[in-house]
C-alpha cells in the first residue's frame, strides 16, 4: 500500500496512467505541499512565491490531462 501522495504520482507514472514526467513534476508538488505542511524547513515568502508559481503549470496540466480523460 502507498502511504505518502508522491509515491501515488510516482506509481500512476509507472503504470502508464500517466505521462512519466507529469508524475514526476507531481511528485515534486506533494513533496513541496509536505515541505510547507510539515515545516521541514522555513520557507521566506519570497522563495514560496517563486515555487508556487513555477509549479502552477503543473496543475494546469494535470487539470488538463483531467478534463480529457473525463470527456470520454
Amino acid at each position: 500500500m502507498l502511504k505518502a501522495i508522491p509515491s501515488v504520482f510516482r506509481k500512476l507514472g509507472e503504470l502508464g496512467l500517466l505521462p512519466k514526467r507529469l508524475a514526476e513534476n507531481l511528485v515534486s508538488v506533494a513533496r513541496l505541499r509536505n515541505l510547507i505542511v510539515h515545516r521541514y524547513r522555513v520557507i521566506d515568502d519570497e522563495e514560496l512565491y517563486y515555487l508556487a508559481k513555477d509549479r502552477l503549470k503543473v496543475f494546469e496540466e494535470y487539470a488538463g490531462m483531467l478534463e480529457k480523460l473525463l470527456e470520454k
